[in-house]
C-alpha cells in the first residue's frame, strides 16, 4: 500500500498543474483511501494533502479540510468513514421510514399537524387545455391550437407600406 500511495502522490505532485480537475479529485481520493487502509498518514501523503487545502477548487479544498480534521480528531474512524470497498456492501432500506416513527411521535404530541397525503398526485394539470383543444377550464399562456393562415398582401398594401416609409424617413 505504501508504494502504491507514493507513486500517486509522486504523481500528483509532479502533473499538478497538468492534471483535469476531476483527475485530481480521483488521485486525491485514492491516497485517502489508502490512508485510511494503512491507518497512518505518511509525511509524502500528508504534504499532497495539504497542497491541496490551499487550492482554488473549492471541492477539492473542502475535501482535503476535512480529510485532516478526521486525520487529527478522529483517526479511529478512517476505516469507517473511508472503507475499502463500500460497493459491495448490502444497504438495509426501511421504505416505511419507520426509524423516524419517534420524532414525528414528538412532533405529534407537541402540536404538528398530521401529514395528509394529496389526493391528486398528477402535477401535469395542463395535461387537460392540450387534450381539450384549448377551450378546458385551466388557462395557459402558450397557444396549443393551430394559428390561422397568414393573408398574403395585395400590391395596393404594398404600395401604402412603401410611401408610408419613404414619408416617414423624409421627416414627414
Amino acid at each position: 500500500l505504501d508504494e502504491i500511495m507514493m507513486q500517486l502522490c509522486t504523481l500528483t505532485r509532479k502533473h499538478k498543474a497538468k492534471l483535469a480537475p476531476t483527475t485530481r479529485k480521483f488521485l486525491l481520493g485514492a491516497i485517502m483511501k489508502l490512508v485510511a487502509q494503512a491507518g497512518t498518514c505518511p509525511p509524502h501523503a500528508a504534504v499532497v494533502i495539504d497542497d491541496f487545502t490551499r487550492s482554488g477548487d473549492v471541492d477539492l479544498q473542502q475535501r482535503c479540510l476535512e480529510f485532516q480534521s478526521l486525520l487529527t480528531s478522529a483517526a479511529n474512524v478512517l476505516g469507517e468513514v473511508l472503507p475499502v470497498d463500500a460497493s459491495c456492501e448490502d444497504v438495509d432500506v426501511d421504505v416505511d421510514l419507520s426509524f423516524l416513527d419517534g420524532f414525528v411521535h414528538e412532533a405529534l404530541s407537541n402540536g404538528a399537524k398530521e401529514y395528509a397525503k394529496p389526493e391528486d398526485d398528477d402535477d401535469d394539470d395542463d395535461d387537460d387545455y392540450l387534450y381539450d383543444g384549448g377551450r378546458g377550464a385551466s388557462s395557459s399562456a402558450f397557444k396549443m391550437g393551430p394559428y390561422e393562415k397568414p393573408q398574403i398582401p395585395s400590391a395596393a398594401s404594398l404600395s401604402g407600406m412603401r410611401s408610408g416609409n419613404a414619408a416617414s424617413a423624409s421627416g414627414v
